[in-house]
């Protein structure tokens, strides 16, 4: 999973995130919190990847009761184990 994971990663730094000039993080707001909460309702959790560097700008607190983890300690790797898992 981790090579695969790195090729991937690779590929994608190399073919997008070196043509990406600025770069903005994703600002989360309490009213993005609130309408993503009505779009994901019940057992359900949500993240936002930052395809710029694959990082995870935002992860529910939901995602403990799936992971076992605070959403703190989440990183992209360990949600796409649930994937292939």
């Amino acid at each position: 999973m981790q090579k695969d994971f790195e090729k991937i990663s690779e590929y994608w730094k190399e073919m997008y995130s070196r043509q990406v000039k600025e770069y903005r993080p994703f600002e989360i707001s309490e009213e993005f919190k609130r309408f993503a909460s009505i779009f994901a309702p019940g057992d359900s959790y949500l993240y936002i990847v930052n395809l710029h560097h694959f990082g995870l700008e935002y992860v529910s607190d939901s995602v403990e009761r799936f992971l076992g983890k605070k959403a703190r300690d989440i990183n992209l790797q360990d949600l796409l184990q649930t994937v292939i898992a």
